[in-house]
């Protein structure tokens, strides 16, 4: 455990975080399932870093750290809710695809080709 956060919710956020890319969207992460006080944490620990806008942040620990590793299943259930949130947040078909695809439900990646 990290200060009360399970050490799973930390490593589930990293992987979201780390998929969304260089300047990645809050509301998507939360959207994603982060849980805000995880994001709180990371950025206590200086992991994730809020830049100007306030609305997006940057994975710092993608330079400094490893992300922690996740069994298979539950890394496929993250990027199944990312690409549930990118969805509904519209992002492009391509990126939306290639979270579904990594989470293994080719149907849904499919659908958005």
């Amino acid at each position: 455990m990290n200060g009360g956060l399970s050490d799973e919710a930390i490593a589930e956020t990293l992987v979201i975080a780390a998929e969304l890319g260089d300047s990645l969207a809050l509301p998507i992460l939360i959207d994603a399932g982060a849980a805000p006080e995880v994001i709180d944490a990371l950025m206590d620990q200086g992991q994730l870093v809020t830049e100007a806008d306030g609305i997006h942040a940057r994975l710092i620990a993608r330079k400094n750290t490893t992300i922690p590793r996740l069994p298979a299943g539950a890394k496929r259930a993250c990027h199944s809710r990312l690409a549930r949130a990118l969805a509904r947040h519209r992002a492009a078909p391509e990126v939306i695809a290639r979270q579904f695809t990594a989470a293994r439900d080719y149907a849904a990646a499919r659908a958005e080709w």
